[in-house]
């Protein structure tokens, strides 16, 4: 995002999520993803800055991209988000359904924080769009990356008629108690032994350069509609984590038990 000479910035990073979005589609529901628009410095139009990943079959999508943006102190910045349905792998958004949008500032988004509104379409006040919650956090300046490869064994498949598509989902402590989604793996197709690729991520967005905070992993077993099933939990560090290939951790639940190693 431009900005200003001498002006003093930081780089801080955005992570989305959404509520009871509308459902446009007929026979499944939405594909939704998010558009982060922003004003360059001195310009009156709107530009697309980044876009989240498009989650299928979900109204209550938490996207694992994460938006990564100057923030300048001393001038205001102006975003947009903006929620569309995609139905095609056009890139052009006039061809996907608008399912509401939110504005305000990068200055807002960082003294918040945690910063949950309503989204709107001005086209149809009278109906609910849902809500977006932006959850923004300054980076330190650790520029270390950790890279993982994962293996997991015996998730238990209770399906009646086909396969488990295992996934892992890295969240990351908040001083508030709650957790902010870091990182999601791609499915292992069809195995109950799932080899997950080997994955990089920057220290400074994973744990906030913090080796010793809190992550915490979901098991899920990936659901074409959208109701991905929960194996089980796991808790670790990066320090933990940076320990080796004799790393096992057990995915508990309270109905059956994994190993991730």
């Amino acid at each position: 995002m431009a900005g200003t000479a001498g002006v003093p910035t930081s780089l801080v990073e955005m992570t989305i999520s959404c509520r009871s979005l509308r459902d446009t589609d007929v026979f499944s529901k939405s594909d939704p993803v998010c558009i982060i628009m922003h004003r360059p410095f001195g310009a009156n139009k709107w530009a697309e800055y980044k876009r989240t990943e498009c989650i299928s079959n979900t109204l209550n999508p938490d996207f694992a991209t994460k938006i990564m943006i100057t923030y300048n102190f001393e001038v205001q910045q102006h975003l947009k988000f903006c929620v569309y349905d995609i139905d095609s792998k056009n890139p052009n958004l006039d061809n996907h359904d608008f399912l509401g949008e939110f504005e305000t500032t990068l200055g807002q988004l960082v003294s918040s924080r945690v910063l949950e509104r309503p989204l709107t379409d001005k086209n149809c006040s009278y109906i609910s769009c849902g809500n977006i919650r932006i959850i923004t956090e300054e980076l330190s300046s650790c520029r270390e990356e950790l890279i993982l490869q994962l293996n997991g064994r015996e998730f238990e498949n209770k399906k009646w008629f086909g396969s488990i598509s295992p996934f892992l989902e890295f969240s990351k402590a908040n001083e508030d108690g709650t957790f902010t989604l870091v990182h999601r793996t791609e499915q292992a197709r069809k195995t109950s032994t799932p080899v997950w690729k080997e994955f990089s991520v920057p220290l400074r967005s994973f744990c906030s350069g913090d080796y010793d905070r809190n992550l915490k992993v979901n098991a899920k077993d990936f659901v074409s509609s959208g109701n991905h099933k929960l194996f089980g939990t796991f808790h670790t560090t990066v320090r933990k984590l940076s320990e080796g290939e004799n790393n096992t951790y057990h995915v508990i639940n309270e109905e059956k038990q994994a190993s991730i190693f």
